[in-house]
Parts: C-alpha cells; structure tokens; sequence
C-alpha cells in the first residue's frame, strides 16, 4: 500500500470518528491494494483451465497431442506406449515399431517365420533362392508358350525332339522338321535331303524336291531347272538362233 492511500484512510478514520468506518474504510483499502494482484493471477488460471482441442486429450492438468493409432496414454508419465499384443507364427512384439516381427535369424513370411535359408509355405526352391510355387523355375524347367512348365531337355505341345536344335526342339506346327544342322523350315522351301537341309527353290542337285537335279548349263530357279545365262547347247540347252 503506497503512502497517499494510507493518509487517505488516516483522513478518513478522522472524519467518520467511529471504529466501524474505519473498519469498512480499512476493508475497502486493503482489497483495492489486492485487486491487481489478482488481475494478473485470474488470466493465468483461465489458461489452465483452457479446453483441448479436438486432436488432444488432458493429462496431467495439461493438454496433450492424441496418441496414434497403437499407441495409448500412459497416466504415469503421459507418455504414449505401445499397445501389446499377443503375436503368433513366432514372431515378436517390437516396442518400438509396435508391431510383431520375426527374429533377426529368421525370414518372414507374413503369418509366419522360417529359418533364413528356408522357403515360405508358398514358395519353392529355384536357382538358389526362393520363387512362388506357381512359377516355372527355369533352372530345372522351361516354360511354354501355353504357360505350361515341363522339364529341361523335354519338348512343348507341337514340337518336335531334335538334338541339334539350340534348345532340342523343332517347331513342327510352324513346318520345322529336325535335320543333322538343326531346323529345317519347310514352309520357306526346306527340304531334308540325305540328312542335310537344303533349299529345294535354289539347290541345282534338289531343285524342287530331294534327288531331283538339273542337266548341264541348268541353274534352279525357285524349284524349277533352267537355262543359265550363256549355256552351251547342251542337253536342250541351245542359245537362240544356234
């Protein structure tokens, strides 16, 4: 309380002369001298007292950020902690994640765990590592163009056995038939002749068909014998005008 407002009420204890003004006139003083003091406290005590937001919670006697999703309040500490839950197919609860995960000396395989070097139920061992069972696994096996697997060195639906061919098989709904060089296209003129594919529309000795050759001074031409360009007249072979 300053000095000029203790000289007031002096004064005014003077002039009413009675002891129950001046106990009112005391009371007055001393609640104007509190009233800043409580000015400044009331706005501190209306924040405390604020409402949470629509993504808090209160704890503590503060206001805290909602836990997420796994996560609950811990009202110890307030603290957000994992929410435990049993885990199967023997994986482990991590607390830091909040999830359940197979061991470090284990592979995962979603619902369960297997040693590292071992496949999940779903999959099967393919070129030292692990494919789906539905997979054809080109190191044992082939796959056809129907998408049906068989094993290596076996031939697919329409082809045939040829061991000279790259992969062992000629294609005889494509007109391929197995020769001693490979693949023999007959639908391209091919014809095996003694073993070996030749070409029936150009080979003089197979012109049109195995064996049959052309005379002398005759060249084959799309499987047909004929004169060649300067023939000696020979064997029906004339140049004009001879």
């Amino acid at each position: 309380m300053d000095d000029n407002r203790f000289d007031a009420i002096a004064r005014s204890f003077s002039r009413t002369g009675t002891r129950r003004g001046a106990v009112r006139s005391l009371a007055s003083g001393l609640l104007a001298a509190l009233a800043p003091a409580a000015a400044i406290a009331a706005p501190q005590a209306e924040g405390e007292r604020r409402r949470c937001r629509a993504n808090e919670e209160r704890c503590g006697g503060e206001c805290r950020r909602t836990c997420p999703p796994g996560k609950e309040r811990d009202p110890r500490g307030c603290e957000c902690l994992c929410i435990r839950k049993r885990c199967t197919g023997g994986k482990e609860f991590d607390p830091r994640t909040c999830r359940c995960r197979c061991p470090n000396d284990m592979h995962d395989c979603g619902e369960t765990c297997v040693g590292k070097d071992a496949c999940c139920p779903d999959e099967k061992e393919c070129c030292g590592g692990c494919v789906s069972k539905d997979t054809c696994c080109t190191c044992t096996h082939k796959e056809c163009a129907d998408g049906s697997c068989i094993a290596k060195g076996a031939c697919c639906a329409g082809y045939e056995a040829c061991p000279a061919a790259p992969d062992g098989c000629c294609n005889a709904l494509a007109g391929e038939v197995c020769s001693n060089d490979g693949c023999c296209d007959t639908l391209l003129g091919g014809a095996v002749c003694g073993g070996r594919c030749v070409d029936t529309k150009a080979d003089k000795d197979h012109c049109g068909e195995c064996g049959k050759g052309c005379g002398a001074g005759q060249e084959c031409r799309g499987g047909t014998c004929a004169c060649g360009e300067g023939a000696a007249c020979q064997e029906g072979c004339c140049p004009p005008g001879y």
